[in-house]
């Protein structure tokens, strides 16, 4: 849905949503069941060499108006809250 923006070298599984004003970065991947919400920001790593991209798996559902940036990892069934950003110094995991 525009203006929502897949970069090159993204993975989107199936059953995902990429709602509006949505961006994925080079390096990005979304899992499966996944709905990214409008205004979300998701970035992925190519460098420096070392850094994780950004890792979002099946089950999660991103808030409206949520940046998610280098580094982050998030796991399954993960809620993130709207208004909320994770830094690359953040990691998010839910076994």
């Amino acid at each position: 849905m525009p203006p929502a923006y897949i970069n090159i070298g993204a993975y989107v599984d199936s059953k995902t949503m990429i709602d509006s004003h949505a961006l994925v970065g080079s390096c990005a991947q979304i899992g499966k069941c996944v709905h990214i919400s409008a205004a979300a920001q998701i970035g992925g790593m190519m460098e420096p060499i070392g850094e994780l991209p950004v890792i979002i798996e099946d089950d999660v559902f991103i808030g409206g108006h949520t940046g998610i940036f280098e580094g982050t990892i998030v796991k399954h069934r993960a809620v993130i809250a709207a208004g909320v950003i994770l830094t690359g110094s953040t990691l998010f995991m839910i076994w």
